[in-house]
């Protein structure tokens, strides 16, 4: 499989972020479940958002091992993997570090 749809949406959704000043550089990581087979789509570490294609996006398999891609996966792995495995009705992650959650928090 390769995923391209998957690939471009998340591309889409993490350039979104960043223009949308949700998220500064490569603050944050986005992941989302493939719907065909479950696997995890996620963007790599430490890549800034605006630079990112969905060649750079790394595909892993339910238990958080890489099966496609070439760059480094996040540090946050175990935590969106951690998500998808206690709660199988979600789709996706979006993990930011933004001014307005950091000030909420």
């Amino acid at each position: 499989m390769n995923y391209q749809a998957e690939k471009e949406q998340l591309v889409s959704y993490a350039k979104h972020l960043a223009v949308s000043n949700l998220t500064v550089g490569t603050g944050g990581n986005l992941s989302l479940r493939a719907m065909k087979d479950g696997a995890i789509l996620m963007t790599p570490s430490g890549v800034d958002y605006m630079a990112l294609t969905a060649k750079d996006i790394c595909v892993l398999d339910e238990h958080g091992n890489k099966k496609m891609g070439d760059r480094e996966e996040s540090t946050e792995t175990p935590f969106h993997v951690a998500l998808y495995q206690h709660r199988p009705d979600i789709g996706a992650v979006v993990h930011t570090h933004s001014t307005y959650a950091t000030v909420l928090a």
